[in-house]
């Protein structure tokens, strides 16, 4: 006697395969980089995707004014790099993910927190939703997902005022900070 699969099983299964295909960016971070030029059209420079899974993470030890943090980010597309400043908080309320270009530049795009893990950027429109790492005496940033398209903006040249590039991070992509 033969065995039936029962017809909603292949119908749940690829509903699954439908939705990791929708974003492609399950355990990657997909992204688009613009070039932003006043009163022109922005210019794609690159588009792609990298893997998320930590294992890429560049980490850099920093102090300033005696506070102690970690830089960490990723590497992408045309010299830029997307990450954050990670700090060691008593309750993690917010906190800045930026781009870099060849290592420079000045970016600073901060997220509030919402509710619970879900936190919103102040300045345009997204929302992220925060990993940490489990402690009871800090709470630490371990990686976002965003839940949105979001546009993070960076200012890349001598004393400007305006955003010269932004990198649009896909809808459903992750950045995981750590393994």
């Amino acid at each position: 006697m033969k065995r039936r699969i029962p017809p909603t099983i292949p119908v749940l299964f690829l509903m699954g395969l439908l939705l990791v295909a929708e974003c492609g960016c399950r355990d990657s971070l997909k992204y688009e980089i613009y070039a932003i030029q006043r009163g022109s059209e922005p210019n794609l420079l690159a588009k792609g995707t990298t893997k998320a899974d930590g294992s890429n993470v560049r980490t850099a030890k920093r102090s300033v004014f005696g506070v102690r943090f970690e830089q960490k980010w990723i590497e992408l597309d045309s010299g830029f790099s997307v990450g954050a400043s990670v700090y060691r908080e008593k309750q993690l309320d917010g906190f800045g993910l930026w781009i870099h270009r060849n290592g420079s530049g000045f970016s600073w795009n901060w997220f509030t927190r919402e509710s619970g893990l879900v936190f919103r950027k102040l300045q345009g429109n997204g929302r992220i939703k925060a990993s940490l790492t489990p402690n009871e005496e800090y709470e630490e940033l371990a990686g976002v997902r965003f839940l949105d398209d979001v546009t993070l903006t960076g200012q890349f040249g001598w004393l400007l005022y305006w955003d010269t590039h932004h990198v649009i991070v896909k809808k459903g992509s992750l950045l995981r900070f750590i393994p």
